[in-house]
């Protein structure tokens, strides 16, 4: 993201705040800031004194029984970041809630975190965001003024940019108690996304791009059966032999029958059609199947490589990208599907993908990145 595009959705991300938490002070607004340029800022080094730590927080945090936070449990913090409240996390009675963590995942998507915030942030961004909310602070959205950042930014610029700590008011207004984790290691997160989406609308379509061997399918499978969703895989929609001509090789994304996928499910899925008929694709005998008829879920899933084509874009609600460094995805071809298989993977089929990525900005367009765990648990 650039910091063109970050500025707009920070400033989004200032408004939202002031009015949220009226009596947030000028530190409180500077640790916002701080959070959304370096994420936790922590550096987690003992796992289970992380998790004892989380343990006591939220064990406090339900004896107060306090009614006073009303934040979500996901709250928007900018630059790939999010707060996860505590009132997200479940008790041991409560296992099968979606939209909510367990704490031994969320303190593991903490440290995931946190090493991934020691490599984003910088002081240069960090300076400028500084800018922003003075420019903010003018505008008098917030309930301090300019005058009272301003001597406070003059203590914490001497002090080197430390880490910053809520205001005592703040504390005492809202009770803050949550852990910043970044979006890309939270599968909570996207189900939260994806299930805010299906209460908003009738139907609700998502597709699932991403990089081969990354786990899309798994993904898309175990989120099916966990919620009851609907899953179409494009990999039922590879060529026809008649189409695999080099014209259509030589296009980014030309493997993919994107005319079929949108004539047998996107425009009819568009259209409220209750019941969708396609044929799939059978690569190993170069032909289409017999006719698959369904009932599309109130969630549909398209998932595999290439349902974030251009053409198809327009029709979904929601965009996620699944990633992996290409060296866990050659260890996962070579197990999946062997030698010789896993040298074609390497010599055609990744750079066709990564060709398509690239032509039209796939990932970066996208809704919602998820470097994928080494085990997809829902």
């Amino acid at each position: 993201m650039n910091f063109i595009n970050q500025r707009d959705e920070l400033e989004r991300v200032l408004t939202e705040h002031a009015e949220r938490y009226p009596e947030a002070r000028p530190q409180d607004a500077v640790k916002l800031i701080y959070q959304n340029e370096f994420g936790g800022g922590h550096l987690i080094r003992d796992a289970a004194a992380s998790l004892a730590a989380l343990y006591q927080e939220y064990q406090a945090y339900h004896a107060r029984n306090d009614t006073r936070n009303h934040s979500p449990v996901f709250e928007e913090i900018g630059n790939g970041f999010v707060r996860v409240y505590l009132s997200g996390v479940m008790d041991g009675e409560n296992k099968t809630a979606p939209d909510r963590y367990a704490p031994e995942r969320l303190n593991q998507d903490f440290i995931k975190s946190a090493a991934i915030s020691i490599h984003t942030g910088t002081r240069e961004n960090f300076s400028r965001k500084l800018k922003i909310l003075r420019e903010f602070t003018r505008r008098n959205i917030f309930q301090f003024s300019l005058s009272e950042l301003d001597a406070y930014l003059n203590k914490y610029q001497a002090a080197g940019y430390p880490m910053v700590s809520h205001s005592d008011i703040y504390r005492a207004a809202y009770h803050p108690a949550y852990r910043v984790i970044a979006k890309s290691v939270s599968l909570p997160y996207l189900i939260d996304r994806v299930r805010d989406l299906a209460r908003a609308k009738s139907r609700a379509l998502i597709a699932i791009d991403g990089r081969c061997a990354s786990g899309k399918t798994t993904l898309a499978e175990r989120l099916a059966a966990a919620y009851g969703w609907s899953v179409i895989h494009m990999d039922d929609f590879f060529l026809r032999p008649s189409q695999r001509t080099p014209e259509r090789y030589a296009e980014p994304g030309g493997n993919l029958d994107r005319e079929r996928v949108l004539n047998e499910i996107l425009m009819p899925l568009r259209a409220g059609n209750p019941e969708i008929c396609y044929q799939p694709f059978d690569c190993h005998a170069m032909r289409l199947k017999n006719p698959v008829i369904f009932n599309p879920a109130r969630v549909i899933i398209l998932e595999g490589s290439y349902s974030c084509h251009p053409d198809l874009w327009d029709f979904y609600d929601f965009h996620v990208f699944v990633t992996i460094d290409p060296e866990t995805q050659a260890a996962r071809i070579l197990k999946r599907d062997g030698p010789e298989s896993a040298g074609i993977f390497s010599s055609r089929w990744i750079p066709m993908e990564e060709r398509y990525f690239s032509a039209f900005s796939i990932q970066q367009r996208c809704d919602f990145i998820l470097s994928v765990p080494e085990s997809i648990q829902i």
